[in-house]
């Protein structure tokens, strides 16, 4: 009995930290946006890969082999994103940046449903030119969503990021990105069931 309550209140504490870093994370948003950034806005379609069901079937050192489900037996999980990017080149060649990224999504399934938050990206641009670049984002962030199904217990999710995509530049002052994207969203176990849903996104961005 002691036992569950002292895993119940760890868990609550963990619960209270996820959502206090959601706050961090908007306030890193606004110093961003009042500092020198690109400005890119970007709009998108996510496609669900595989859910999860957060029962680990087997164990091997920190990583959790998992059975992928359906969403309330329902095949699809998709949505529309749209975001905006703050980035800043960090070196003198200016391929590599930090990227602040709050978003929006609209779940059309299982339910309907918004999902907002924010994720910090590191883009490397491995091909860099004046008028064309190609480059790599991986990025962790968290999020809230209003959805509500049986296989998710919590509201509050961490969102983990990779990402692989080209700009074109189509004037001095604005450019064209195309962006895919794998994105995985879980409760972190701190919370069970954990439908832990991996769905891959499509977006395109500008400068203006």
């Amino acid at each position: 009995m002691q036992f569950t309550n002292l895993k119940n209140k760890l868990l609550y504490k963990r619960h209270n930290f996820l959502k206090v870093s959601l706050f961090v994370l908007l306030f890193i948003i606004m110093f961003f946006y009042q500092s020198k950034a690109r400005v890119i806005y970007n709009l998108g379609y996510g496609l669900g890969l595989g859910v999860y069901n957060g029962n680990p079937s087997h164990l091997w050192g920190l990583l959790a082999i998992e059975k992928p489900e359906r969403i309330d037996n329902q095949h699809m999980y998709d949505y529309y994103r749209f975001d905006i990017d703050f980035e800043h080149f960090v070196n003198k060649p200016r391929n590599v940046s930090l990227i602040t990224e709050p978003f929006i999504a609209y779940v059309s399934r299982p339910t309907n449903g918004l999902s907002f938050g924010a994720t910090e990206l590191l883009r490397y641009y491995f091909i860099k030119h004046s008028s064309f670049g190609a480059f790599l984002n991986p990025g962790f962030g968290i999020s809230y969503n209003t959805l509500k199904y049986p296989g998710q217990a919590s509201k509050y999710l961490f969102v983990g990021e990779l990402g692989i995509g080209v700009d074109f530049r189509i004037s001095k002052k604005h450019s064209m990105f195309i962006e895919d994207r794998f994105i995985h969203m879980s409760n972190g176990f701190l919370r069970t069931p954990n439908g832990a849903v991996d769905s891959d996104f499509i977006s395109v961005g500008f400068t203006f």
